[in-house]
């Protein structure tokens, strides 16, 4: 015997994969015998194509369950793990907050993966996603085969933008308080692709549904090429809902598919896909649905699907597969973050979704009217078309400035967060438009 062979033959790794190997030898090529005689009779799963598996991660729990018995306000400061003890949370529509029980149950679906990557990825990924989009379409009365997850609403957005087919010389609709990521990826598109943008103006305050309507219907009267719009369903920087059935309605009847970006709906809003009359919609659930960062969904109308083929931004192994595959399959990645807006789900509904709802409206009101009579101006919109937000003008710092429109730009609007977030530990938005300073407050449980 050589001394290589030797010295194999005496290393304890080489002494347990032996057998290991010896077996994986002679049963590999039954197993490999035994598919090749079924392939007779049916054909064989394809390594591209997820198999079912009975082992299943569960979704929310007895915890959930018991949230109902919770008072609204301060009790409920334990179920998050924010730090009020430094700082007075007025901006939960930026990036909301994960409560505790939700951000356990990740944790929990990560060991989950992780005792076994292969596996997971090859084998229970793609029926857990299923699952989790089953339950996610249900609260938004969606058929599930529809609904594709997204890492963001932007994300979402530039998704649909890219899978544009316009033809060089037809125009996008969209308005001037459209969310500015959003604006930009749909502007570099038709930079790219020669399309013409049709921007219009909404004037502040809002009074009625008609001040969005109005300048839309003029604006397709004026542009007979408009061929796609977009429009926030609630507007970030005016807190403001938007008419969406009957900007679907009227968007369809000037020939034009549009989008809605509702990143701050799911969770403030009743949700009714099926109703709406959209052709994509999208929306964020770590906003609002109490979901980890990184967790949206995408909708395309099904009468659509055939005749524009929505791709995902990364193109991978299922880049031919239906609609759900080829976003499902792009690359190794940590889909916990979507699975966990079914726990996201639970939270909410455990506390009661109406219930929730309406305390937050509420509080945002109440909020906003006090503020209204400290400052003496006015909200951008009636209370009537708010939901968990609302916006209010901010005063004028001196008799200098009054009336001049422009002073209060976005340079001033950063500076005063910062101020009121390190020298008042208060976490706000002020927002700048038209040249005005605007603060937005969100209500939160």
């Amino acid at each position: 015997m050589s001394n290589s062979s030797r010295s194999r033959s005496s290393c304890p790794i080489h002494t347990l994969l032996t057998p290991t190997l010896s077996f994986l030898a002679g049963a590999g090529a039954v197993i490999l015998w035994k598919m090749i005689h079924q392939n007779k009779k049916s054909k064989l799963t394809t390594p591209n194509v997820p198999c079912d598996s009975k082992e299943v991660f569960e979704f929310g729990g007895p915890e959930f369950e018991q949230l109902a018995n919770i008072k609204l306000g301060n009790d409920c400061k334990k179920l998050f793990q924010l730090d009020f003890s430094n700082c007075l949370f007025l901006n939960n529509g930026s990036y909301g907050s994960v409560p505790t029980i939700v951000g356990n149950k990740q944790k929990e679906l990560l060991s989950f993966v992780e005792t076994h990557p292969d596996r997971w990825y090859r084998y229970r990924s793609y029926p857990h996603t299923e699952r989790a989009l089953k339950e996610i379409a249900k609260f938004l009365n969606a058929d599930s085969s529809d609904l594709v997850f997204a890492t963001n609403a932007t994300t979402a957005c530039n998704t649909v933008f890219q899978s544009l087919n316009l033809k060089r010389g037809d125009a996008v609709l969209l308005t001037d308080i459209e969310y500015g990521a959003v604006r930009n990826a749909l502007l570099s598109v038709c930079e790219q692709r020669g399309y013409e943008v049709i921007q219009i103006k909404i004037a502040l305050p809002i009074k009625s549904n008609d001040d969005f309507l109005k300048p839309v219907e003029a604006a397709f009267a004026e542009h007979k090429n408009i061929r796609f719009a977009v429009f926030d369903h609630l507007s970030w920087s005016t807190a403001c809902i938007l008419p969406i059935q009957e900007l679907s309605a009227l968007c369809h009847k000037n020939n034009s598919m549009v989008l809605f970006d509702g990143a701050h709906c799911v969770g403030q809003l009743h949700i009714d896909l099926k109703k709406f009359g959209a052709d994509f919609y999208c929306s964020n659930f770590h906003k609002w649905l109490y979901s980890p960062k990184g967790s949206a969904f995408l909708w395309v109308n099904p009468e659509l699907k055939d005749k524009l083929p929505v791709m995902p931004l990364v193109i991978s192994h299922c880049w031919k597969s239906d609609f759900q595959q080829r976003f499902w399959m792009q690359g190794t990645r940590d889909e916990t973050t979507f699975l966990a807006a079914v726990d996201g789900l639970a939270f909410m509904k455990g506390l009661g979704v109406e219930r929730v709802r309406e305390y937050c409206h509420e509080l945002a009101i109440w909020s906003a009217k006090t503020l209204i009579e400290m400052w003496n101006t006015d909200l951008v919109a009636p209370p009537s078309m708010n939901a968990s937000m609302s916006m209010i003008r901010m005063p004028l710092f001196d008799k200098e400035t009054k009336n001049i429109e422009g002073v209060h730009d976005s340079t001033l609007s950063k500076h005063c967060m910062k101020v009121l977030l390190d020298e008042h530990h208060i976490m706000v938005a002020i927002l700048s438009i038209h040249g005005w300073l605007y603060c937005r407050l969100s209500a939160q449980i």
